[in-house]
């Protein structure tokens, strides 16, 4: 089998062999505006939820996840306006329209795929997006990652040469204590999850 390009270049390269002329419609444009970044270990994450129907209480929470992507602007910050506009642009319509997507919000809270803030009297006023790493992790430690989800993750998390975030050191992900000065003064220890040790991470050379 030939060795797939690895290159911008090349890519480009092969992609106007494949599909002559093509370079004006394809997506996305260099020069578009009008879209966002995800993590490319996304669809992974996504498909998480979707196979284990347990971690969302039956509900489908992909479309309201997704509209949040969207409207972060790389601040990791959502300014929620209009929760009538959020739940359209996540599919639901109808009397129950906002009530179906403040349930899937609340879901995604639960989760730990977000955090947020009410604004005047909007409890869900502003979404805080997580990084999905932490995401997974925390998902992982309380059982509810199957084993071939998690080595999928690891392994494109390398192949796509994604970043491990830095973890605050006071800072337990799976839930006990929240970030900010030890008490004692001494850096408590947190042992690798298993994510980290897919990853071939230990506690404190996190990159």
């Amino acid at each position: 089998m030939p060795r797939l390009p690895k290159t911008a270049k090349d890519r480009a390269e092969l992609r106007d062999r494949l599909f002559p002329h093509s370079q004006h419609r394809v997506w996305p444009d260099k020069e578009a505006k009008g879209w966002c970044r995800i993590p490319r270990t996304l669809p992974i994450v996504l498909s998480m939820l979707d196979r284990d129907k347990s971690l969302k209480d039956g509900k489908d929470v992909t479309r309201t996840y997704l509209t949040l992507l969207a409207n972060n602007w790389d601040e990791g910050l959502v300014i929620i306006n209009d929760e009538s506009e959020f739940a359209k642009m996540s599919g639901f319509t109808g009397t129950r329209a906002v009530r179906s997507w403040r349930e899937r919000m609340t879901t995604l809270v639960e989760l730990g795929f977000i955090e947020i803030k009410p604004r005047g009297d909007k409890t869900f006023g502003f979404a805080l997006m997580i990084h999905p790493y932490w995401v997974v992790q925390k998902l992982q430690a309380a059982g509810k990652v199957q084993e071939g989800d998690l080595n999928l993750f690891a392994q494109k998390h390398l192949d796509f040469g994604a970043s491990t975030p830095t973890r605050d050191p006071f800072t337990v992900i799976d839930g006990g204590q929240s970030a900010g000065s030890h008490p004692t003064g001494n850096q408590p220890t947190v042992e690798s999850s298993e994510l980290d040790k897919l990853l071939g991470i230990s506690q404190g050379q996190q990159k």
